[in-house]
């Protein structure tokens, strides 16, 4: 079976231990990543690029300060995109975060994908989404200003309570139905291609909303991919094992005591890790791909 060509666009904040661990679990002759590196980290990323044989490794020049919940994460996932689209042309795209880890090997994702051809795996929720009921089931995350970028979390939420005393309320942009749900995908590069197209297109408007939308990042690619041509070719499944229900944080940190349920769920890779926390959980997933 041919191999696809595939493109990884990676985020990294931190933990260059479990970063290392996951290039060598991804890299391949058909295989190249991209890399963001938060620019509040002090870790100089530079060195991958030559470090290993298989596949390139390219780290973004342009960085950003990147706070939960603040727009500037959806701006880096564009950054990501448009860097990626400018070096080549891929058949599919996974965004990752370097928290995760591929539970099957690059012979297995080559396969699931050929057999998936066309297909693009996203998770999603015409709003309101009933898992986001904290947030109203989303309608909080748009109708009032976050500029979490600008103010931070805490006062962007002082700042959100005084708007709803005072019943303000913003719309969403009319020409967009409104979808949610997590940010990480696995899609064709065609579907990459648009969304680069569409945000660059209508990049004034977009932004002028957006960046005063809590947690953007899960809801403005989502809302652009299900208004699109690709609607239909979109499965509600974003391949990965997250735990958002165990605690004690959200999403889990994963341990040696999930990889029973991580393995049944069958998905393709899976978030969180921290070698901090609990590195002989990888070790074990290792030792897997390499059998």
């Amino acid at each position: 079976m041919p191999n696809l060509k595939i493109a990884y666009l990676i985020t990294f904040y931190k933990d260059i231990e479990h970063l290392g661990k996951l290039i060598s679990s991804i890299q391949g002759p058909y295989v190249d990543i991209y890399i963001h590196n938060d620019k509040k980290n002090n870790i100089n990323l530079k060195i991958l690029e030559g470090e290993y044989d298989e596949g390139k490794i390219f780290i973004l020049n342009d960085t950003l300060s990147v706070n939960w919940g603040g727009f500037n994460l959806t701006k880096c996932f564009l950054l990501l995109m448009n860097t990626c689209r400018s070096n080549g042309v891929y058949e599919y795209v996974f965004l990752i975060s370097g928290q995760d880890f591929p539970l099957v090997c690059h012979e297995q994702i080559n396969s699931f994908l050929q057999k998936n051809r066309g297909k693009e795996f996203v998770e999603f929720c015409k709003l309101p989404y009933p898992a986001w009921s904290n947030t109203n089931g989303g309608y909080d995350r748009y109708e009032y200003f976050w500029p979490v970028d600008d103010m931070g979390l805490d006062k962007s939420t002082e700042f959100m309570n005084y708007q709803k005393k005072m019943k303000l309320k913003r719309t969403f942009p009319s020409f967009l139905t409104p979808y949610g749900g997590s940010c990480w995908f696995t899609i064709s590069y065609r579907l990459m291609e648009y969304i680069c197209d569409y945000v660059n297109e209508n990049k004034d408007e977009l932004y002028e909303f957006f960046r005063y939308v809590l947690l953007a990042d899960e809801i403005l690619l989502q809302s652009i991919m299900l208004n699109s041509p690709f609607k239909n070719n979109i499965v509600n499944n974003n391949l990965r094992y997250i735990d958002w229900d165990s605690g004690p944080q959200y999403p889990k940190v994963l341990t040696i005591a999930d990889y029973k349920k991580i393995y049944k769920s069958s998905r393709l890779f899976a978030r969180k890790f921290d070698s901090a926390t609990d590195c002989e959980i990888i070790n074990l997933i290792e030792k897997k791909l390499q059998n």
